[in-house]
């Protein structure tokens, strides 16, 4: 892990996520099984490298999903135009399921750090404490990782 994502986790890890918009956090969290962990990535749909991305969690969810099948999984995506945003997902084939949309980009404003790609994934425990922030998307460590702090629920 490079010296940011060490900092970046240090300071985060173990705190509660108090988001300030109850709408959303009920979105994110209204499907949560009670002893399940939640990973929860942040994207600007409206970005063409941010969309692309999404393209490539599609082969990793099943990886996450074998190791917790009740894994609560959402992608929040900011986005100024959702229905065009849902046309690309359809184009994809991406499970809607696993989107919450952010209108007001509330997550970002809280949790800016999000906006740097590496950053954008965070795990939390079922209490919604911060277990681990950092992308797995483009690195077999940090999946593996996830793997290991996912299984020890």
């Amino acid at each position: 892990m490079n010296e940011e994502l060490v900092m970046l986790n240090t300071s985060f890890k173990g705190k509660k996520i108090a988001l300030q918009n109850q709408e959303l956090f009920d979105r994110l969290f209204k499907e949560k099984r009670k002893q399940s962990n939640s990973m929860l990535i942040y994207y600007d749909a409206d970005c063409w490298v941010c969309f692309e991305e999404l393209k490539k969690w599609k082969s990793v969810i099943p990886y996450f999903k074998k190791a917790d099948q009740n894994l609560n999984l959402k992608f929040i995506l900011f986005t100024e135009d959702q229905s065009r945003t849902v046309t690309s997902l359809e184009k994809i084939n991406f499970p809607k399921s696993l989107v919450v949309y952010d209108r007001n980009n509330t997550f970002l404003k809280q949790y800016k750090h999000i906006s740097n790609k590496p950053y954008n994934t965070m795990l939390l425990d079922k209490d919604h404490r911060i277990l681990f922030i950092g992308s797995p998307l483009n690195s077999e460590n940090l999946k593996e990782h996830y793997i290991q702090l996912i299984s020890n629920k």
